[in-house]
């Protein structure tokens, strides 16, 4: 069976649905790479995987401060649930559509079945621009948008986090509106604030997940660590922040990092702490960060020598130019933090060249894992310190590189195939046993 016609009978087609079409063929191409087969007997059961379970599309109207009326469009796509209950996160942001949510969300179904929580793949959000909108507008915004949603999830049903464009606080103002239209204590969401029962960490778990991964390498595959080692940060939001602090906490140098306005480079190693204060303490641009003679505005961050990347900002961040710029000033490992950040020729480039590249469905599962610790904490009525909360965290990143090392017959530039592999065997053994559903 052939991958290029199935998704032609299924008329998932690149001219109408770029997003979802690049997804579903990179994956299954990784497969192919991998020497697994698409049997015919297992038609039915790709097909329903390539088809979401179900797709909410809903209006979300919505007043501003000045009492004019606005109306936006809402997603939620639970693409596949035969691991157990929907989970994948929220993001508001101007270029959401339909092709992109179910894009993540069909990246989402194997991101959860690598971590081994009996979980499914999901996604949604608004095109709502949350950027210059006031507090008030943002949250009377969320609660139009919860309550659209809320028949469709639950906490047995489906659980919804954050992702671009939403934040601890807004989480906040949806859970108590889905609280309030229930009239029941629920918490059928996650990453909420610590007082509103989220869990500690949760904030900082995809950054501190990315370099336990990362470190994991080290260690099984080098015997050495991240110690000393020089780092390249692109994006310096929640993830990329965090990031760099776990990074540098483990004796890392991160030697650049950077956000939209610009990005800042020190050879000698960057003062992180001072950086969390301009950025996030200040909320302030690095393009203004005080030390303006290590401050850049010009394309060639990744120009830079290090012998770790990490993509944090956004899709398609790293070309094929750019990865050979890396590869020649020594990098040794890429691994994303964003989601879908490197691009396909890269990947090749680093297969080919034996870079390790660690693909975002594991490398950024960080969220996903204390995603999962705070529905365990919610349904047995604990909050456990953040100290306990970052040693499970760091031991279940730990697990997941070796379990995708050896499921590459510990070839460690296989891994993004080794991945998709592990993630496709879970779940299309968990269909074969529901059978029709």
């Amino acid at each position: 069976m052939m991958i290029s016609s199935l998704l032609q009978t299924l008329n998932i087609r690149e001219t109408h649905e770029p997003h979802y079409y690049s997804s579903v063929y990179k994956f299954f191409k990784s497969l192919e790479g991998q020497g697994i087969l698409l049997k015919e007997e297992d038609t039915f059961y790709i097909q329903k995987l390539l088809v979401p379970e179900r797709i909410i599309t809903f209006q979300v109207p919505w007043e501003d401060d000045q009492g004019h009326l606005h109306v936006n469009t809402g997603y939620r796509v639970q693409h596949n649930g035969a691991l157990g209950l929907y989970k994948g996160g929220l993001r508001f942001h101007p270029s959401v559509n339909l092709d992109i949510i179910k894009a993540l969300a069909f990246e989402q179904t194997f991101k959860n079945a690598l971590t081994g929580y009996p979980m499914g793949g999901a996604k949604g959000g608004s095109d709502f621009n949350p950027k210059g909108r006031s507090k008030r507008e943002v949250r009377r915004f969320s609660y139009a948008f919860i309550e659209a949603l809320a028949p469709y999830i639950g906490e047995h049903v489906d659980i919804p986090a954050g992702d671009l464009g939403i934040d601890g606080e807004i989480l906040g103002y949806m859970n108590a509106k889905y609280q309030n239209l229930k009239q029941e204590s629920l918490y059928p969401l996650t990453g909420k604030p610590v007082l509103l029962n989220g869990s500690f960490i949760r904030k900082e778990a995809t950054g501190f997940g990315l370099i336990y991964f990362i470190d994991a390498f080290y260690q099984e595959v080098l015997n050495d660590s991240i110690q000393g080692k020089t780092i390249l940060i692109s994006g310096a939001g929640n993830v990329g922040i965090h990031a760099a602090l776990k990074a540098s906490s483990l004796g890392g140098i991160v030697v650049g990092i950077s956000d939209s306005s610009g990005y800042v480079y020190d050879p000698q190693g960057l003062n992180i702490s001072e950086i969390i204060d301009h950025k996030i303490t200040n909320n302030q641009p690095l393009e203004i960060y005080h030390n303006q003679n290590i401050v850049f505005k010009d394309n060639m961050f990744w120009h830079h020598p290090c012998e770790i990347a990490l993509p944090c900002a956004k899709e398609d961040d790293v070309g094929l130019e750019d990865i050979k710029l890396l590869h020649q000033n020594g990098v040794k490992v890429v691994a994303e933090g964003a989601n879908i950040a490197v691009k396909s020729e890269a990947i090749q480039y680093m297969k080919e060249n034996k870079i390790m590249y660690g693909p975002g469905k594991a490398a950024n599962a960080g969220g996903v894992f204390v995603s999962a610790l705070e529905i365990e904490q919610n349904r047995t009525f604990h909050q456990w310190h953040p100290a306990v909360v970052d040693d499970k965290l760091k031991t279940l990143m730990k697990n997941l590189f070796h379990d995708m090392y050896n499921q590459a017959n510990q070839q460690y530039e296989k891994l993004m195939g080794a991945a998709n592999q592990l993630a496709y065997i879970r779940i299309l053994q968990a269909m074969k046993l529901r059978g029709l559903y």
